[in-house]
């Protein structure tokens, strides 16, 4: 049975040991997570907490939203057996039934549509351990490894303001959305789950930044950002450092990214998923052109 639950009235402990036994070490659906991005969500939950999707929920002029937050790259169902396909898809379908009708506009990533094609976003993964071939590189990105040095547990503002400088189709930056990173970051490093990387040249210039969340089984690099927006060797770089550091532990390395322009991680072999979308629009017709700011 599957019951849609307000945020207030939420069991965050149910909730939370859902997401650490099933969540596969991705950081998005903790509920620490979700009240840092989103400021009102609520969740359709299968019987007690076995399955449970979160509903992040935007009103503006009284019409409920149903969008990704920033700083969230995929919304799924999660629970036992999540990571087989064929599973999550009958889940995916069920917790559409229940839908809620008062929610009038749904587009979120990670929950399966009828439709089989897929969204607007890949996610790379590179499984690293001690005998994976995970770090592979050319030798243009090792020749001049010299010439930087790398940082870790830098402040988050130098890498919010590298990322707001070079403000692109990849980090389209608004006001609201710098503060959710930057209070993310501090929430993070608060709770010991993330940190900073910072790639400086020998001028002692900020070239390439990461932030990334921390689990045993799983890094994500929630953003990354460069100074050279052309060809990124300076990310691809940094993104280098980051599999040399995970590459003697069993742990995946994820990275979140558009469909297109992928360059930036060919070099490095990754394995990659396009990631579905779900969308509804129950809009009445002079609305449906509306996009609410998130």
């Amino acid at each position: 049975m599957v019951k849609f639950i307000r945020q207030q009235e939420l069991d965050e402990d149910a909730w939370n040991q859902c997401v650490k036994k099933h969540g596969q070490g991705r950081p998005f659906l903790f509920t620490w997570y979700l009240d840092t991005v989103c400021e009102r969500w609520n969740a359709l939950v299968y019987e007690d907490y076995e399955w449970i999707m979160p509903l992040p929920s935007y009103k503006p002029f009284g019409v409920e939203y149903c969008v990704t937050p920033p700083w969230v790259y995929a919304m799924f169902p999660i629970g036992p057996q999540a990571h087989n396909p064929e599973k999550q898809a009958e889940m995916c379908a069920l917790f559409r039934e229940h839908w809620p009708a008062e929610i009038k506009y749904t587009r979120l990533p990670g929950l399966q549509g009828d439709s089989e094609k897929g969204g607007r976003q890949k996610l790379f993964w590179w499984q690293c351990g001690p005998e994976s071939l995970a770090l592979r590189a050319d030798e243009h990105l090792l020749a001049d490894n010299e010439d930087y040095t790398l940082f870790k547990n830098d402040p988050p503002e130098a890498l919010i303001e590298l990322m707001f400088r070079k403000r692109t189709e990849r980090h389209p930056f608004d006001r609201h959305a710098r503060e959710r990173l930057k209070h993310l970051m501090h929430v993070g490093i608060y709770k010991r789950r993330g940190q900073v990387w910072s790639l400086y040249d020998r001028s002692n210039t900020l070239s390439a930044g990461a932030y990334m969340l921390y689990d045993a089984e799983c890094i994500t690099i929630v953003t990354l950002a460069g100074r050279n927006e052309k060809d990124r060797r300076e990310e691809r770089r940094l993104l280098w450092h980051i599999l040399k550091e995970a590459e003697p532990y069993s742990v995946r390395v994820e990275w979140y990214g558009s469909a297109e322009g992928h360059d930036l991680v060919n070099a490095l072999y990754p394995d990659v998923k396009l990631i579905p979308e779900f969308y509804l629009n129950r809009l009445p017709w002079h609305l449906n052109w509306y996009r609410p700011e998130v």
